[in-house]
């Protein structure tokens, strides 16, 4: 028996022909994948790049609130030192204040206590201190007053020393009055 083959009588064009013919499409294809992972990668860095500028503005914002809050940090701190400067002042006029209130005080006192010695015939003309010590000056129209107070100021606590200083008559002597000088020494 006998076979039969079919011949093909169309011309078969050549492999490079081919390929040449399938290449432009092929080129295409590819060139085209390319453009396409080339946009999306575009596309991607343009959404990374729009994520960072906004980081970026918000930390210029965070930036210019910590340099805001550092001047006014700095402020406050100026200010605090400020007023400790000022509590120091205060305290040490205070302290002052308090020392002569407390000097005050106790010379009122021995005020009081020589007001309530002093003879009612004796007049007072002079009081003055400088620390614990003092002066009294005056007139008295006895000479026996001038004992019996130096007596009654001796015999108060607040006194340490009480001594009959100075007497005179002559500068009153019309008047009939004993011109005096009390040297004293509080405690």
């Amino acid at each position: 028996m006998l076979q039969l083959q079919r011949i093909n009588l169309v011309p078969q064009t050549p492999i490079p022909q081919r390929i040449r013919k399938a290449l432009p499409f092929a080129l295409a294809v590819l060139l085209l994948l390319i453009v396409t992972f080339l946009y999306t990668r575009h596309l991607q860095l343009v959404a990374k790049n729009h994520q960072l500028d906004a980081e970026i503005a918000q930390l210029e914002t965070r930036v210019r609130h910590s340099t805001l809050l550092a001047s006014d940090l700095k402020q406050l701190a100026d200010a605090i030192s400020q007023r400790k400067q000022q509590q120091g002042e205060l305290q040490t006029q205070v302290e002052s204040l308090s020392r002569q209130i407390a000097e005050k005080r106790s010379f009122s006192r021995v005020l009081a206590t020589i007001s309530e010695a002093i003879p009612s015939s004796v007049k007072c003309d002079k009081i003055t201190f400088k620390g614990d010590a003092g002066l009294i000056s005056g007139s008295a129209v006895q000479y026996r007053e001038l004992p019996e107070l130096v007596s009654r100021l001796q015999a108060n606590p607040q006194f340490k020393r009480v001594t009959l200083q100075d007497i005179d008559r002559n500068s009153q002597a019309a008047e009939g009055r004993f011109l005096f000088t009390l040297a004293v020494e509080v405690k």
